[in-house]
């Protein structure tokens, strides 16, 4: 069921909670009779693909609906088969306990998606020195300062404006230049500090809306490998179960080890064996210096390697 069939399925059901026929609702809309009839039936099989919003609030205004109540329930619902749908693309056969703990990870993982952050427009280089000799004159001026070293000031505004366009620059030798005894090495920084915040203040952002398609996608991406990774989690658990040391202070670490190990695993199995083995050695020795123990270690490495083969 798509969003345009949802919509006209409740709308359908407020229409009958309010006992009206298609009809009777199409002569409420003020439309011709035989066409308007025709209009509902579409609009509530969904055969209306995009429903404009002035359509829908009049539908809902000749039956005398609440429109808040309509919309409310309507995000309720569209959740409730987002979910539902969501929860039907495991990959993997996973039992009760995992299916759930992987559809409460998945609406969690959903809500903190976030967009990333775009320029909204190039700097111009030629603007910002113009901005920062204005705010560094008026600041100058209320010290006081004295023209000729007004200019060497401004000449630093100029280096230190260059010096933010270009990668890896250093501000400490553009001031080891100025380090002279007319020259106060407070106001450099000061200098600095004005540069700094209007450049900050021109390189706008946008955040761009993710659409709804898009992070359904990317919902839809993490539950797969989410699922994969379940399988390979219990069996990691019922190892540590095993050895008793579910209750143990350093459970967690070895969870943590297990999930870097699969996430190797899955990187360099397929491309680069070779670095898959150093990646190991390496992760291997990091938790083993944790104080956690070689063999258990190494037995959780051959249940993600085992686990993986089998996906």
């Amino acid at each position: 069921m798509n969003l345009a069939e949802l919509i006209g399925a409740k709308l359908r059901d407020f229409r009958k909670n309010a006992h009206l026929t298609q009809k009777d609702l199409a002569l409420r809309m003020g439309l011709q009779l035989n066409a308007g009839q025709s209009f509902v039936s579409r609009l509530e099989s969904g055969q209306i693909k995009n429903p404009n919003l002035k359509t829908v609030l009049n539908y809902l205004d000749a039956l005398g609906a609440d429109w808040g109540k309509f919309f409310s329930e309507l995000f309720l619902e569209r959740g409730a088969l987002e979910h539902r749908q969501l929860s039907k693309i495991t990959p993997l056969p996973l039992n009760a306990e995992l299916q759930k703990k992987l559809e409460y990870e998945s609406c969690l993982y959903k809500t903190k998606i976030r967009p990333e952050r775009k320029n909204l427009v190039k700097l111009d280089r030629r603007i910002l020195k113009l901005k920062v000799k204005d705010k560094v004159i008026r600041y100058l001026q209320s010290l006081s300062v004295c023209d000729k070293l007004l200019a060497h000031y401004l000449k630093f505004a100029e280096e230190i404006v260059d010096a933010y366009f270009i990668t890896n620059s250093d501000f400490n030798s553009i001031i080891a230049r100025y380090k002279t005894k007319e020259i106060n090495r407070n106001y450099l920084i000061r200098i600095i500090s004005i540069v700094g915040k209007l450049y900050r203040a021109q390189t706008r952002k946008f955040v761009k809306p993710l659409s709804h398609h898009k992070r359904r996608q990317i919902t839809e991406k993490y539950i797969k490998a989410r699922a994969e990774f379940l399988l390979v989690e219990k069996s990691v658990h019922n190892l540590l179960s095993d050895y008793g040391l579910v209750d143990n202070v350093y459970y967690t670490q070895y969870m943590n080890f297990a999930r870097k190990a699969y996430k190797i695993y899955r990187k360099y199995y397929l491309t680069d064996r070779t670095q898959l083995n150093l990646k190991n050695f390496e992760l291997l020795l990091t938790y083993e210096n944790k104080g956690l123990k070689k063999n258990i270690l190494e037995e959780i490495l051959l249940k993600v390697a085992s686990k993986n083969n089998n996906l």
